[in-house]
């Protein structure tokens, strides 16, 4: 199978706190865990109200359309 090329956009995606006072952004905690199902988790916090999400995939991310 041969290589080609293609122009790809990069889009960046955060994830903002559901609290409707705070609207904090959510960012990775650096401590990361397995449910019973092997999947890997990951902990994150809200950097003003310090509430924890836990999610499947690291926030901020990149994703190309």
């Amino acid at each position: 199978m041969a290589e080609i090329e293609k122009t790809l956009v990069t889009i960046g995606i955060n994830y903002i706190c559901d609290n409707e006072r705070c609207k904090g952004e959510v960012l990775p905690s650096g401590i990361t865990g397995e449910n019973n199902k092997d999947i890997v988790l990951y902990q994150h916090r809200c950097n003003k109200c310090d509430k924890i999400y836990i999610f499947k995939c690291h926030y901020p991310k990149i994703e190309y359309i």
